[in-house]
Parts: C-alpha cells; structure tokens; sequence
C-alpha cells in the first residue's frame, strides 16, 4: 500500500513538473493589488478577524473607522 501512495504522489508531482515546463506563464504569480481599503474594517472581517481602532482618547476602542488606525486590535473571530 505504502509503495502504490509513493507512486502516486511521484506521478502527480511528474504532472506538475511537466506541466509548468511547458506553460510557465500560467504558473507564475504575480502582486496582488489592494485598493486602498486596509484601513477599513470590513476588509479585515473577510480575512476572518474582527478587529477594533484603540487610538481613541485613553485608549478607547471602537469597531468601525474611516481613517488610518495607529493602534489596531485584531483577533481570530472565534476568540472575540
């Protein structure tokens, strides 16, 4: 059993390699482009994370902003 994974996980990665020999362009990546919304707070809640600006005056906290947050508090949304 051991021996046929072995086999097979050569084969996939001899496809692979084939593969990007012949269409290279198609493997390649390239810089994906943000417009301009990573200071939003929606952006991060579709990474997963709810996040809060704490830039407030004593340090208070809020869940939405429109400008750039110096103190930013993110976490997994699980733990929030």
């Amino acid at each position: 059993m051991l021996g046929r994974v072995t086999h097979l996980r050569f084969g996939l990665l001899l496809l692979m390699v084939v593969t990007i020999i012949q269409w290279p362009k198609e493997a390649e990546g390239r810089m994906v482009k943000f417009e301009h919304r990573a200071n939003n707070s929606n952006f991060y809640s579709t990474l997963g994370l709810v996040c809060e600006c704490c830039d407030g005056p004593e340090g208070e906290c809020r869940s939405k902003w429109d400008a750039p947050c110096a103190k930013l508090k993110c976490h997994p949304w699980k733990y929030h």
